[in-house]
């Protein structure tokens, strides 16, 4: 394990867990939960990765075979999670309770989409989540408690890679929760590693089955 100014780095065989600083050092994470790239890296360290790359391209893994798993804790990403084969990016979605709301501004102003909707009178009149990416800085400004983040999880991405064709993760539904990630990201791999043709990467399957069949029972 090595510690950058950015990341944590867990290099096994055959992958890597990276993950940004969010953890406890940034003011900016939507959701906390320090243990997750250790158990991630536990839980994948259990399928024998790298016996299976080198059986499929060869004894010498380059990087772009290595698969990169990155933990980005708000939308800002800055572990690049969108372009990892899995990549995970914290979440908290915002509930407003307009009963105790004084339209103080603050979360309008800490709101950096432009999400929270004010009338002419500068009341509040709620949030356009189409808009909102989920960050979580509305809620720590609001001093009422108007605005709450009942659910916080992670978004899920697959198959997200540069190189000569490079592409966006493609996400799954719904917002995933830190307990389940070790077991639901090492079923994903270990389908990819059963689904996988030649030298296929992972975002090739995704891009030849979709990234649900990824999440689905084992495949045979």
């Amino acid at each position: 394990m090595k510690t950058k100014r950015h990341t944590l780095e867990l290099a096994g065989d055959g992958f890597h867990v990276t993950a940004c600083f969010g953890a406890d050092a940034c003011e900016h994470r939507a959701i906390e939960s320090p243990a997750l790239p250790q158990r991630l890296f536990d839980a994948l360290g259990e399928l024998g990765i790298g016996d299976t790359l080198r059986g499929r391209v060869g004894t010498q893994l380059k990087a772009h075979h290595i698969i990169k798993i990155a933990i980005s804790y708000c939308p800002n990403a800055c572990a690049r999670s969108q372009i990892a084969d899995v990549g995970l990016i914290g979440a908290a979605p915002p509930a407003f309770d307009p009963t105790c709301c004084t339209a103080c501004g603050a979360c309008s102003q800490a709101c950096r989409e432009d999400a929270i909707r004010l009338d002419s009178a500068e009341a509040l009149v709620g949030i356009d989540y189409d808009k909102c990416v989920n960050c979580g800085a509305c809620a720590k400004v609001c001093a009422n408690h108007c605005i709450t983040n009942r659910v916080m999880g992670y978004r899920l991405m697959l198959g997200g890679k540069l190189g000569r064709h490079p592409r966006f993760g493609e996400e799954l539904t719904g917002l995933r929760q830190p307990h389940d990630l070790p077991r639901l990201v090492a079923r994903c791999i270990k389908n990819y590693l059963q689904l996988a043709q030649g030298h296929e990467r992972l975002g090739d399957v995704v891009s030849r089955v979709g990234a649900a069949a990824l999440e689905q029972p084992d495949h045979k």
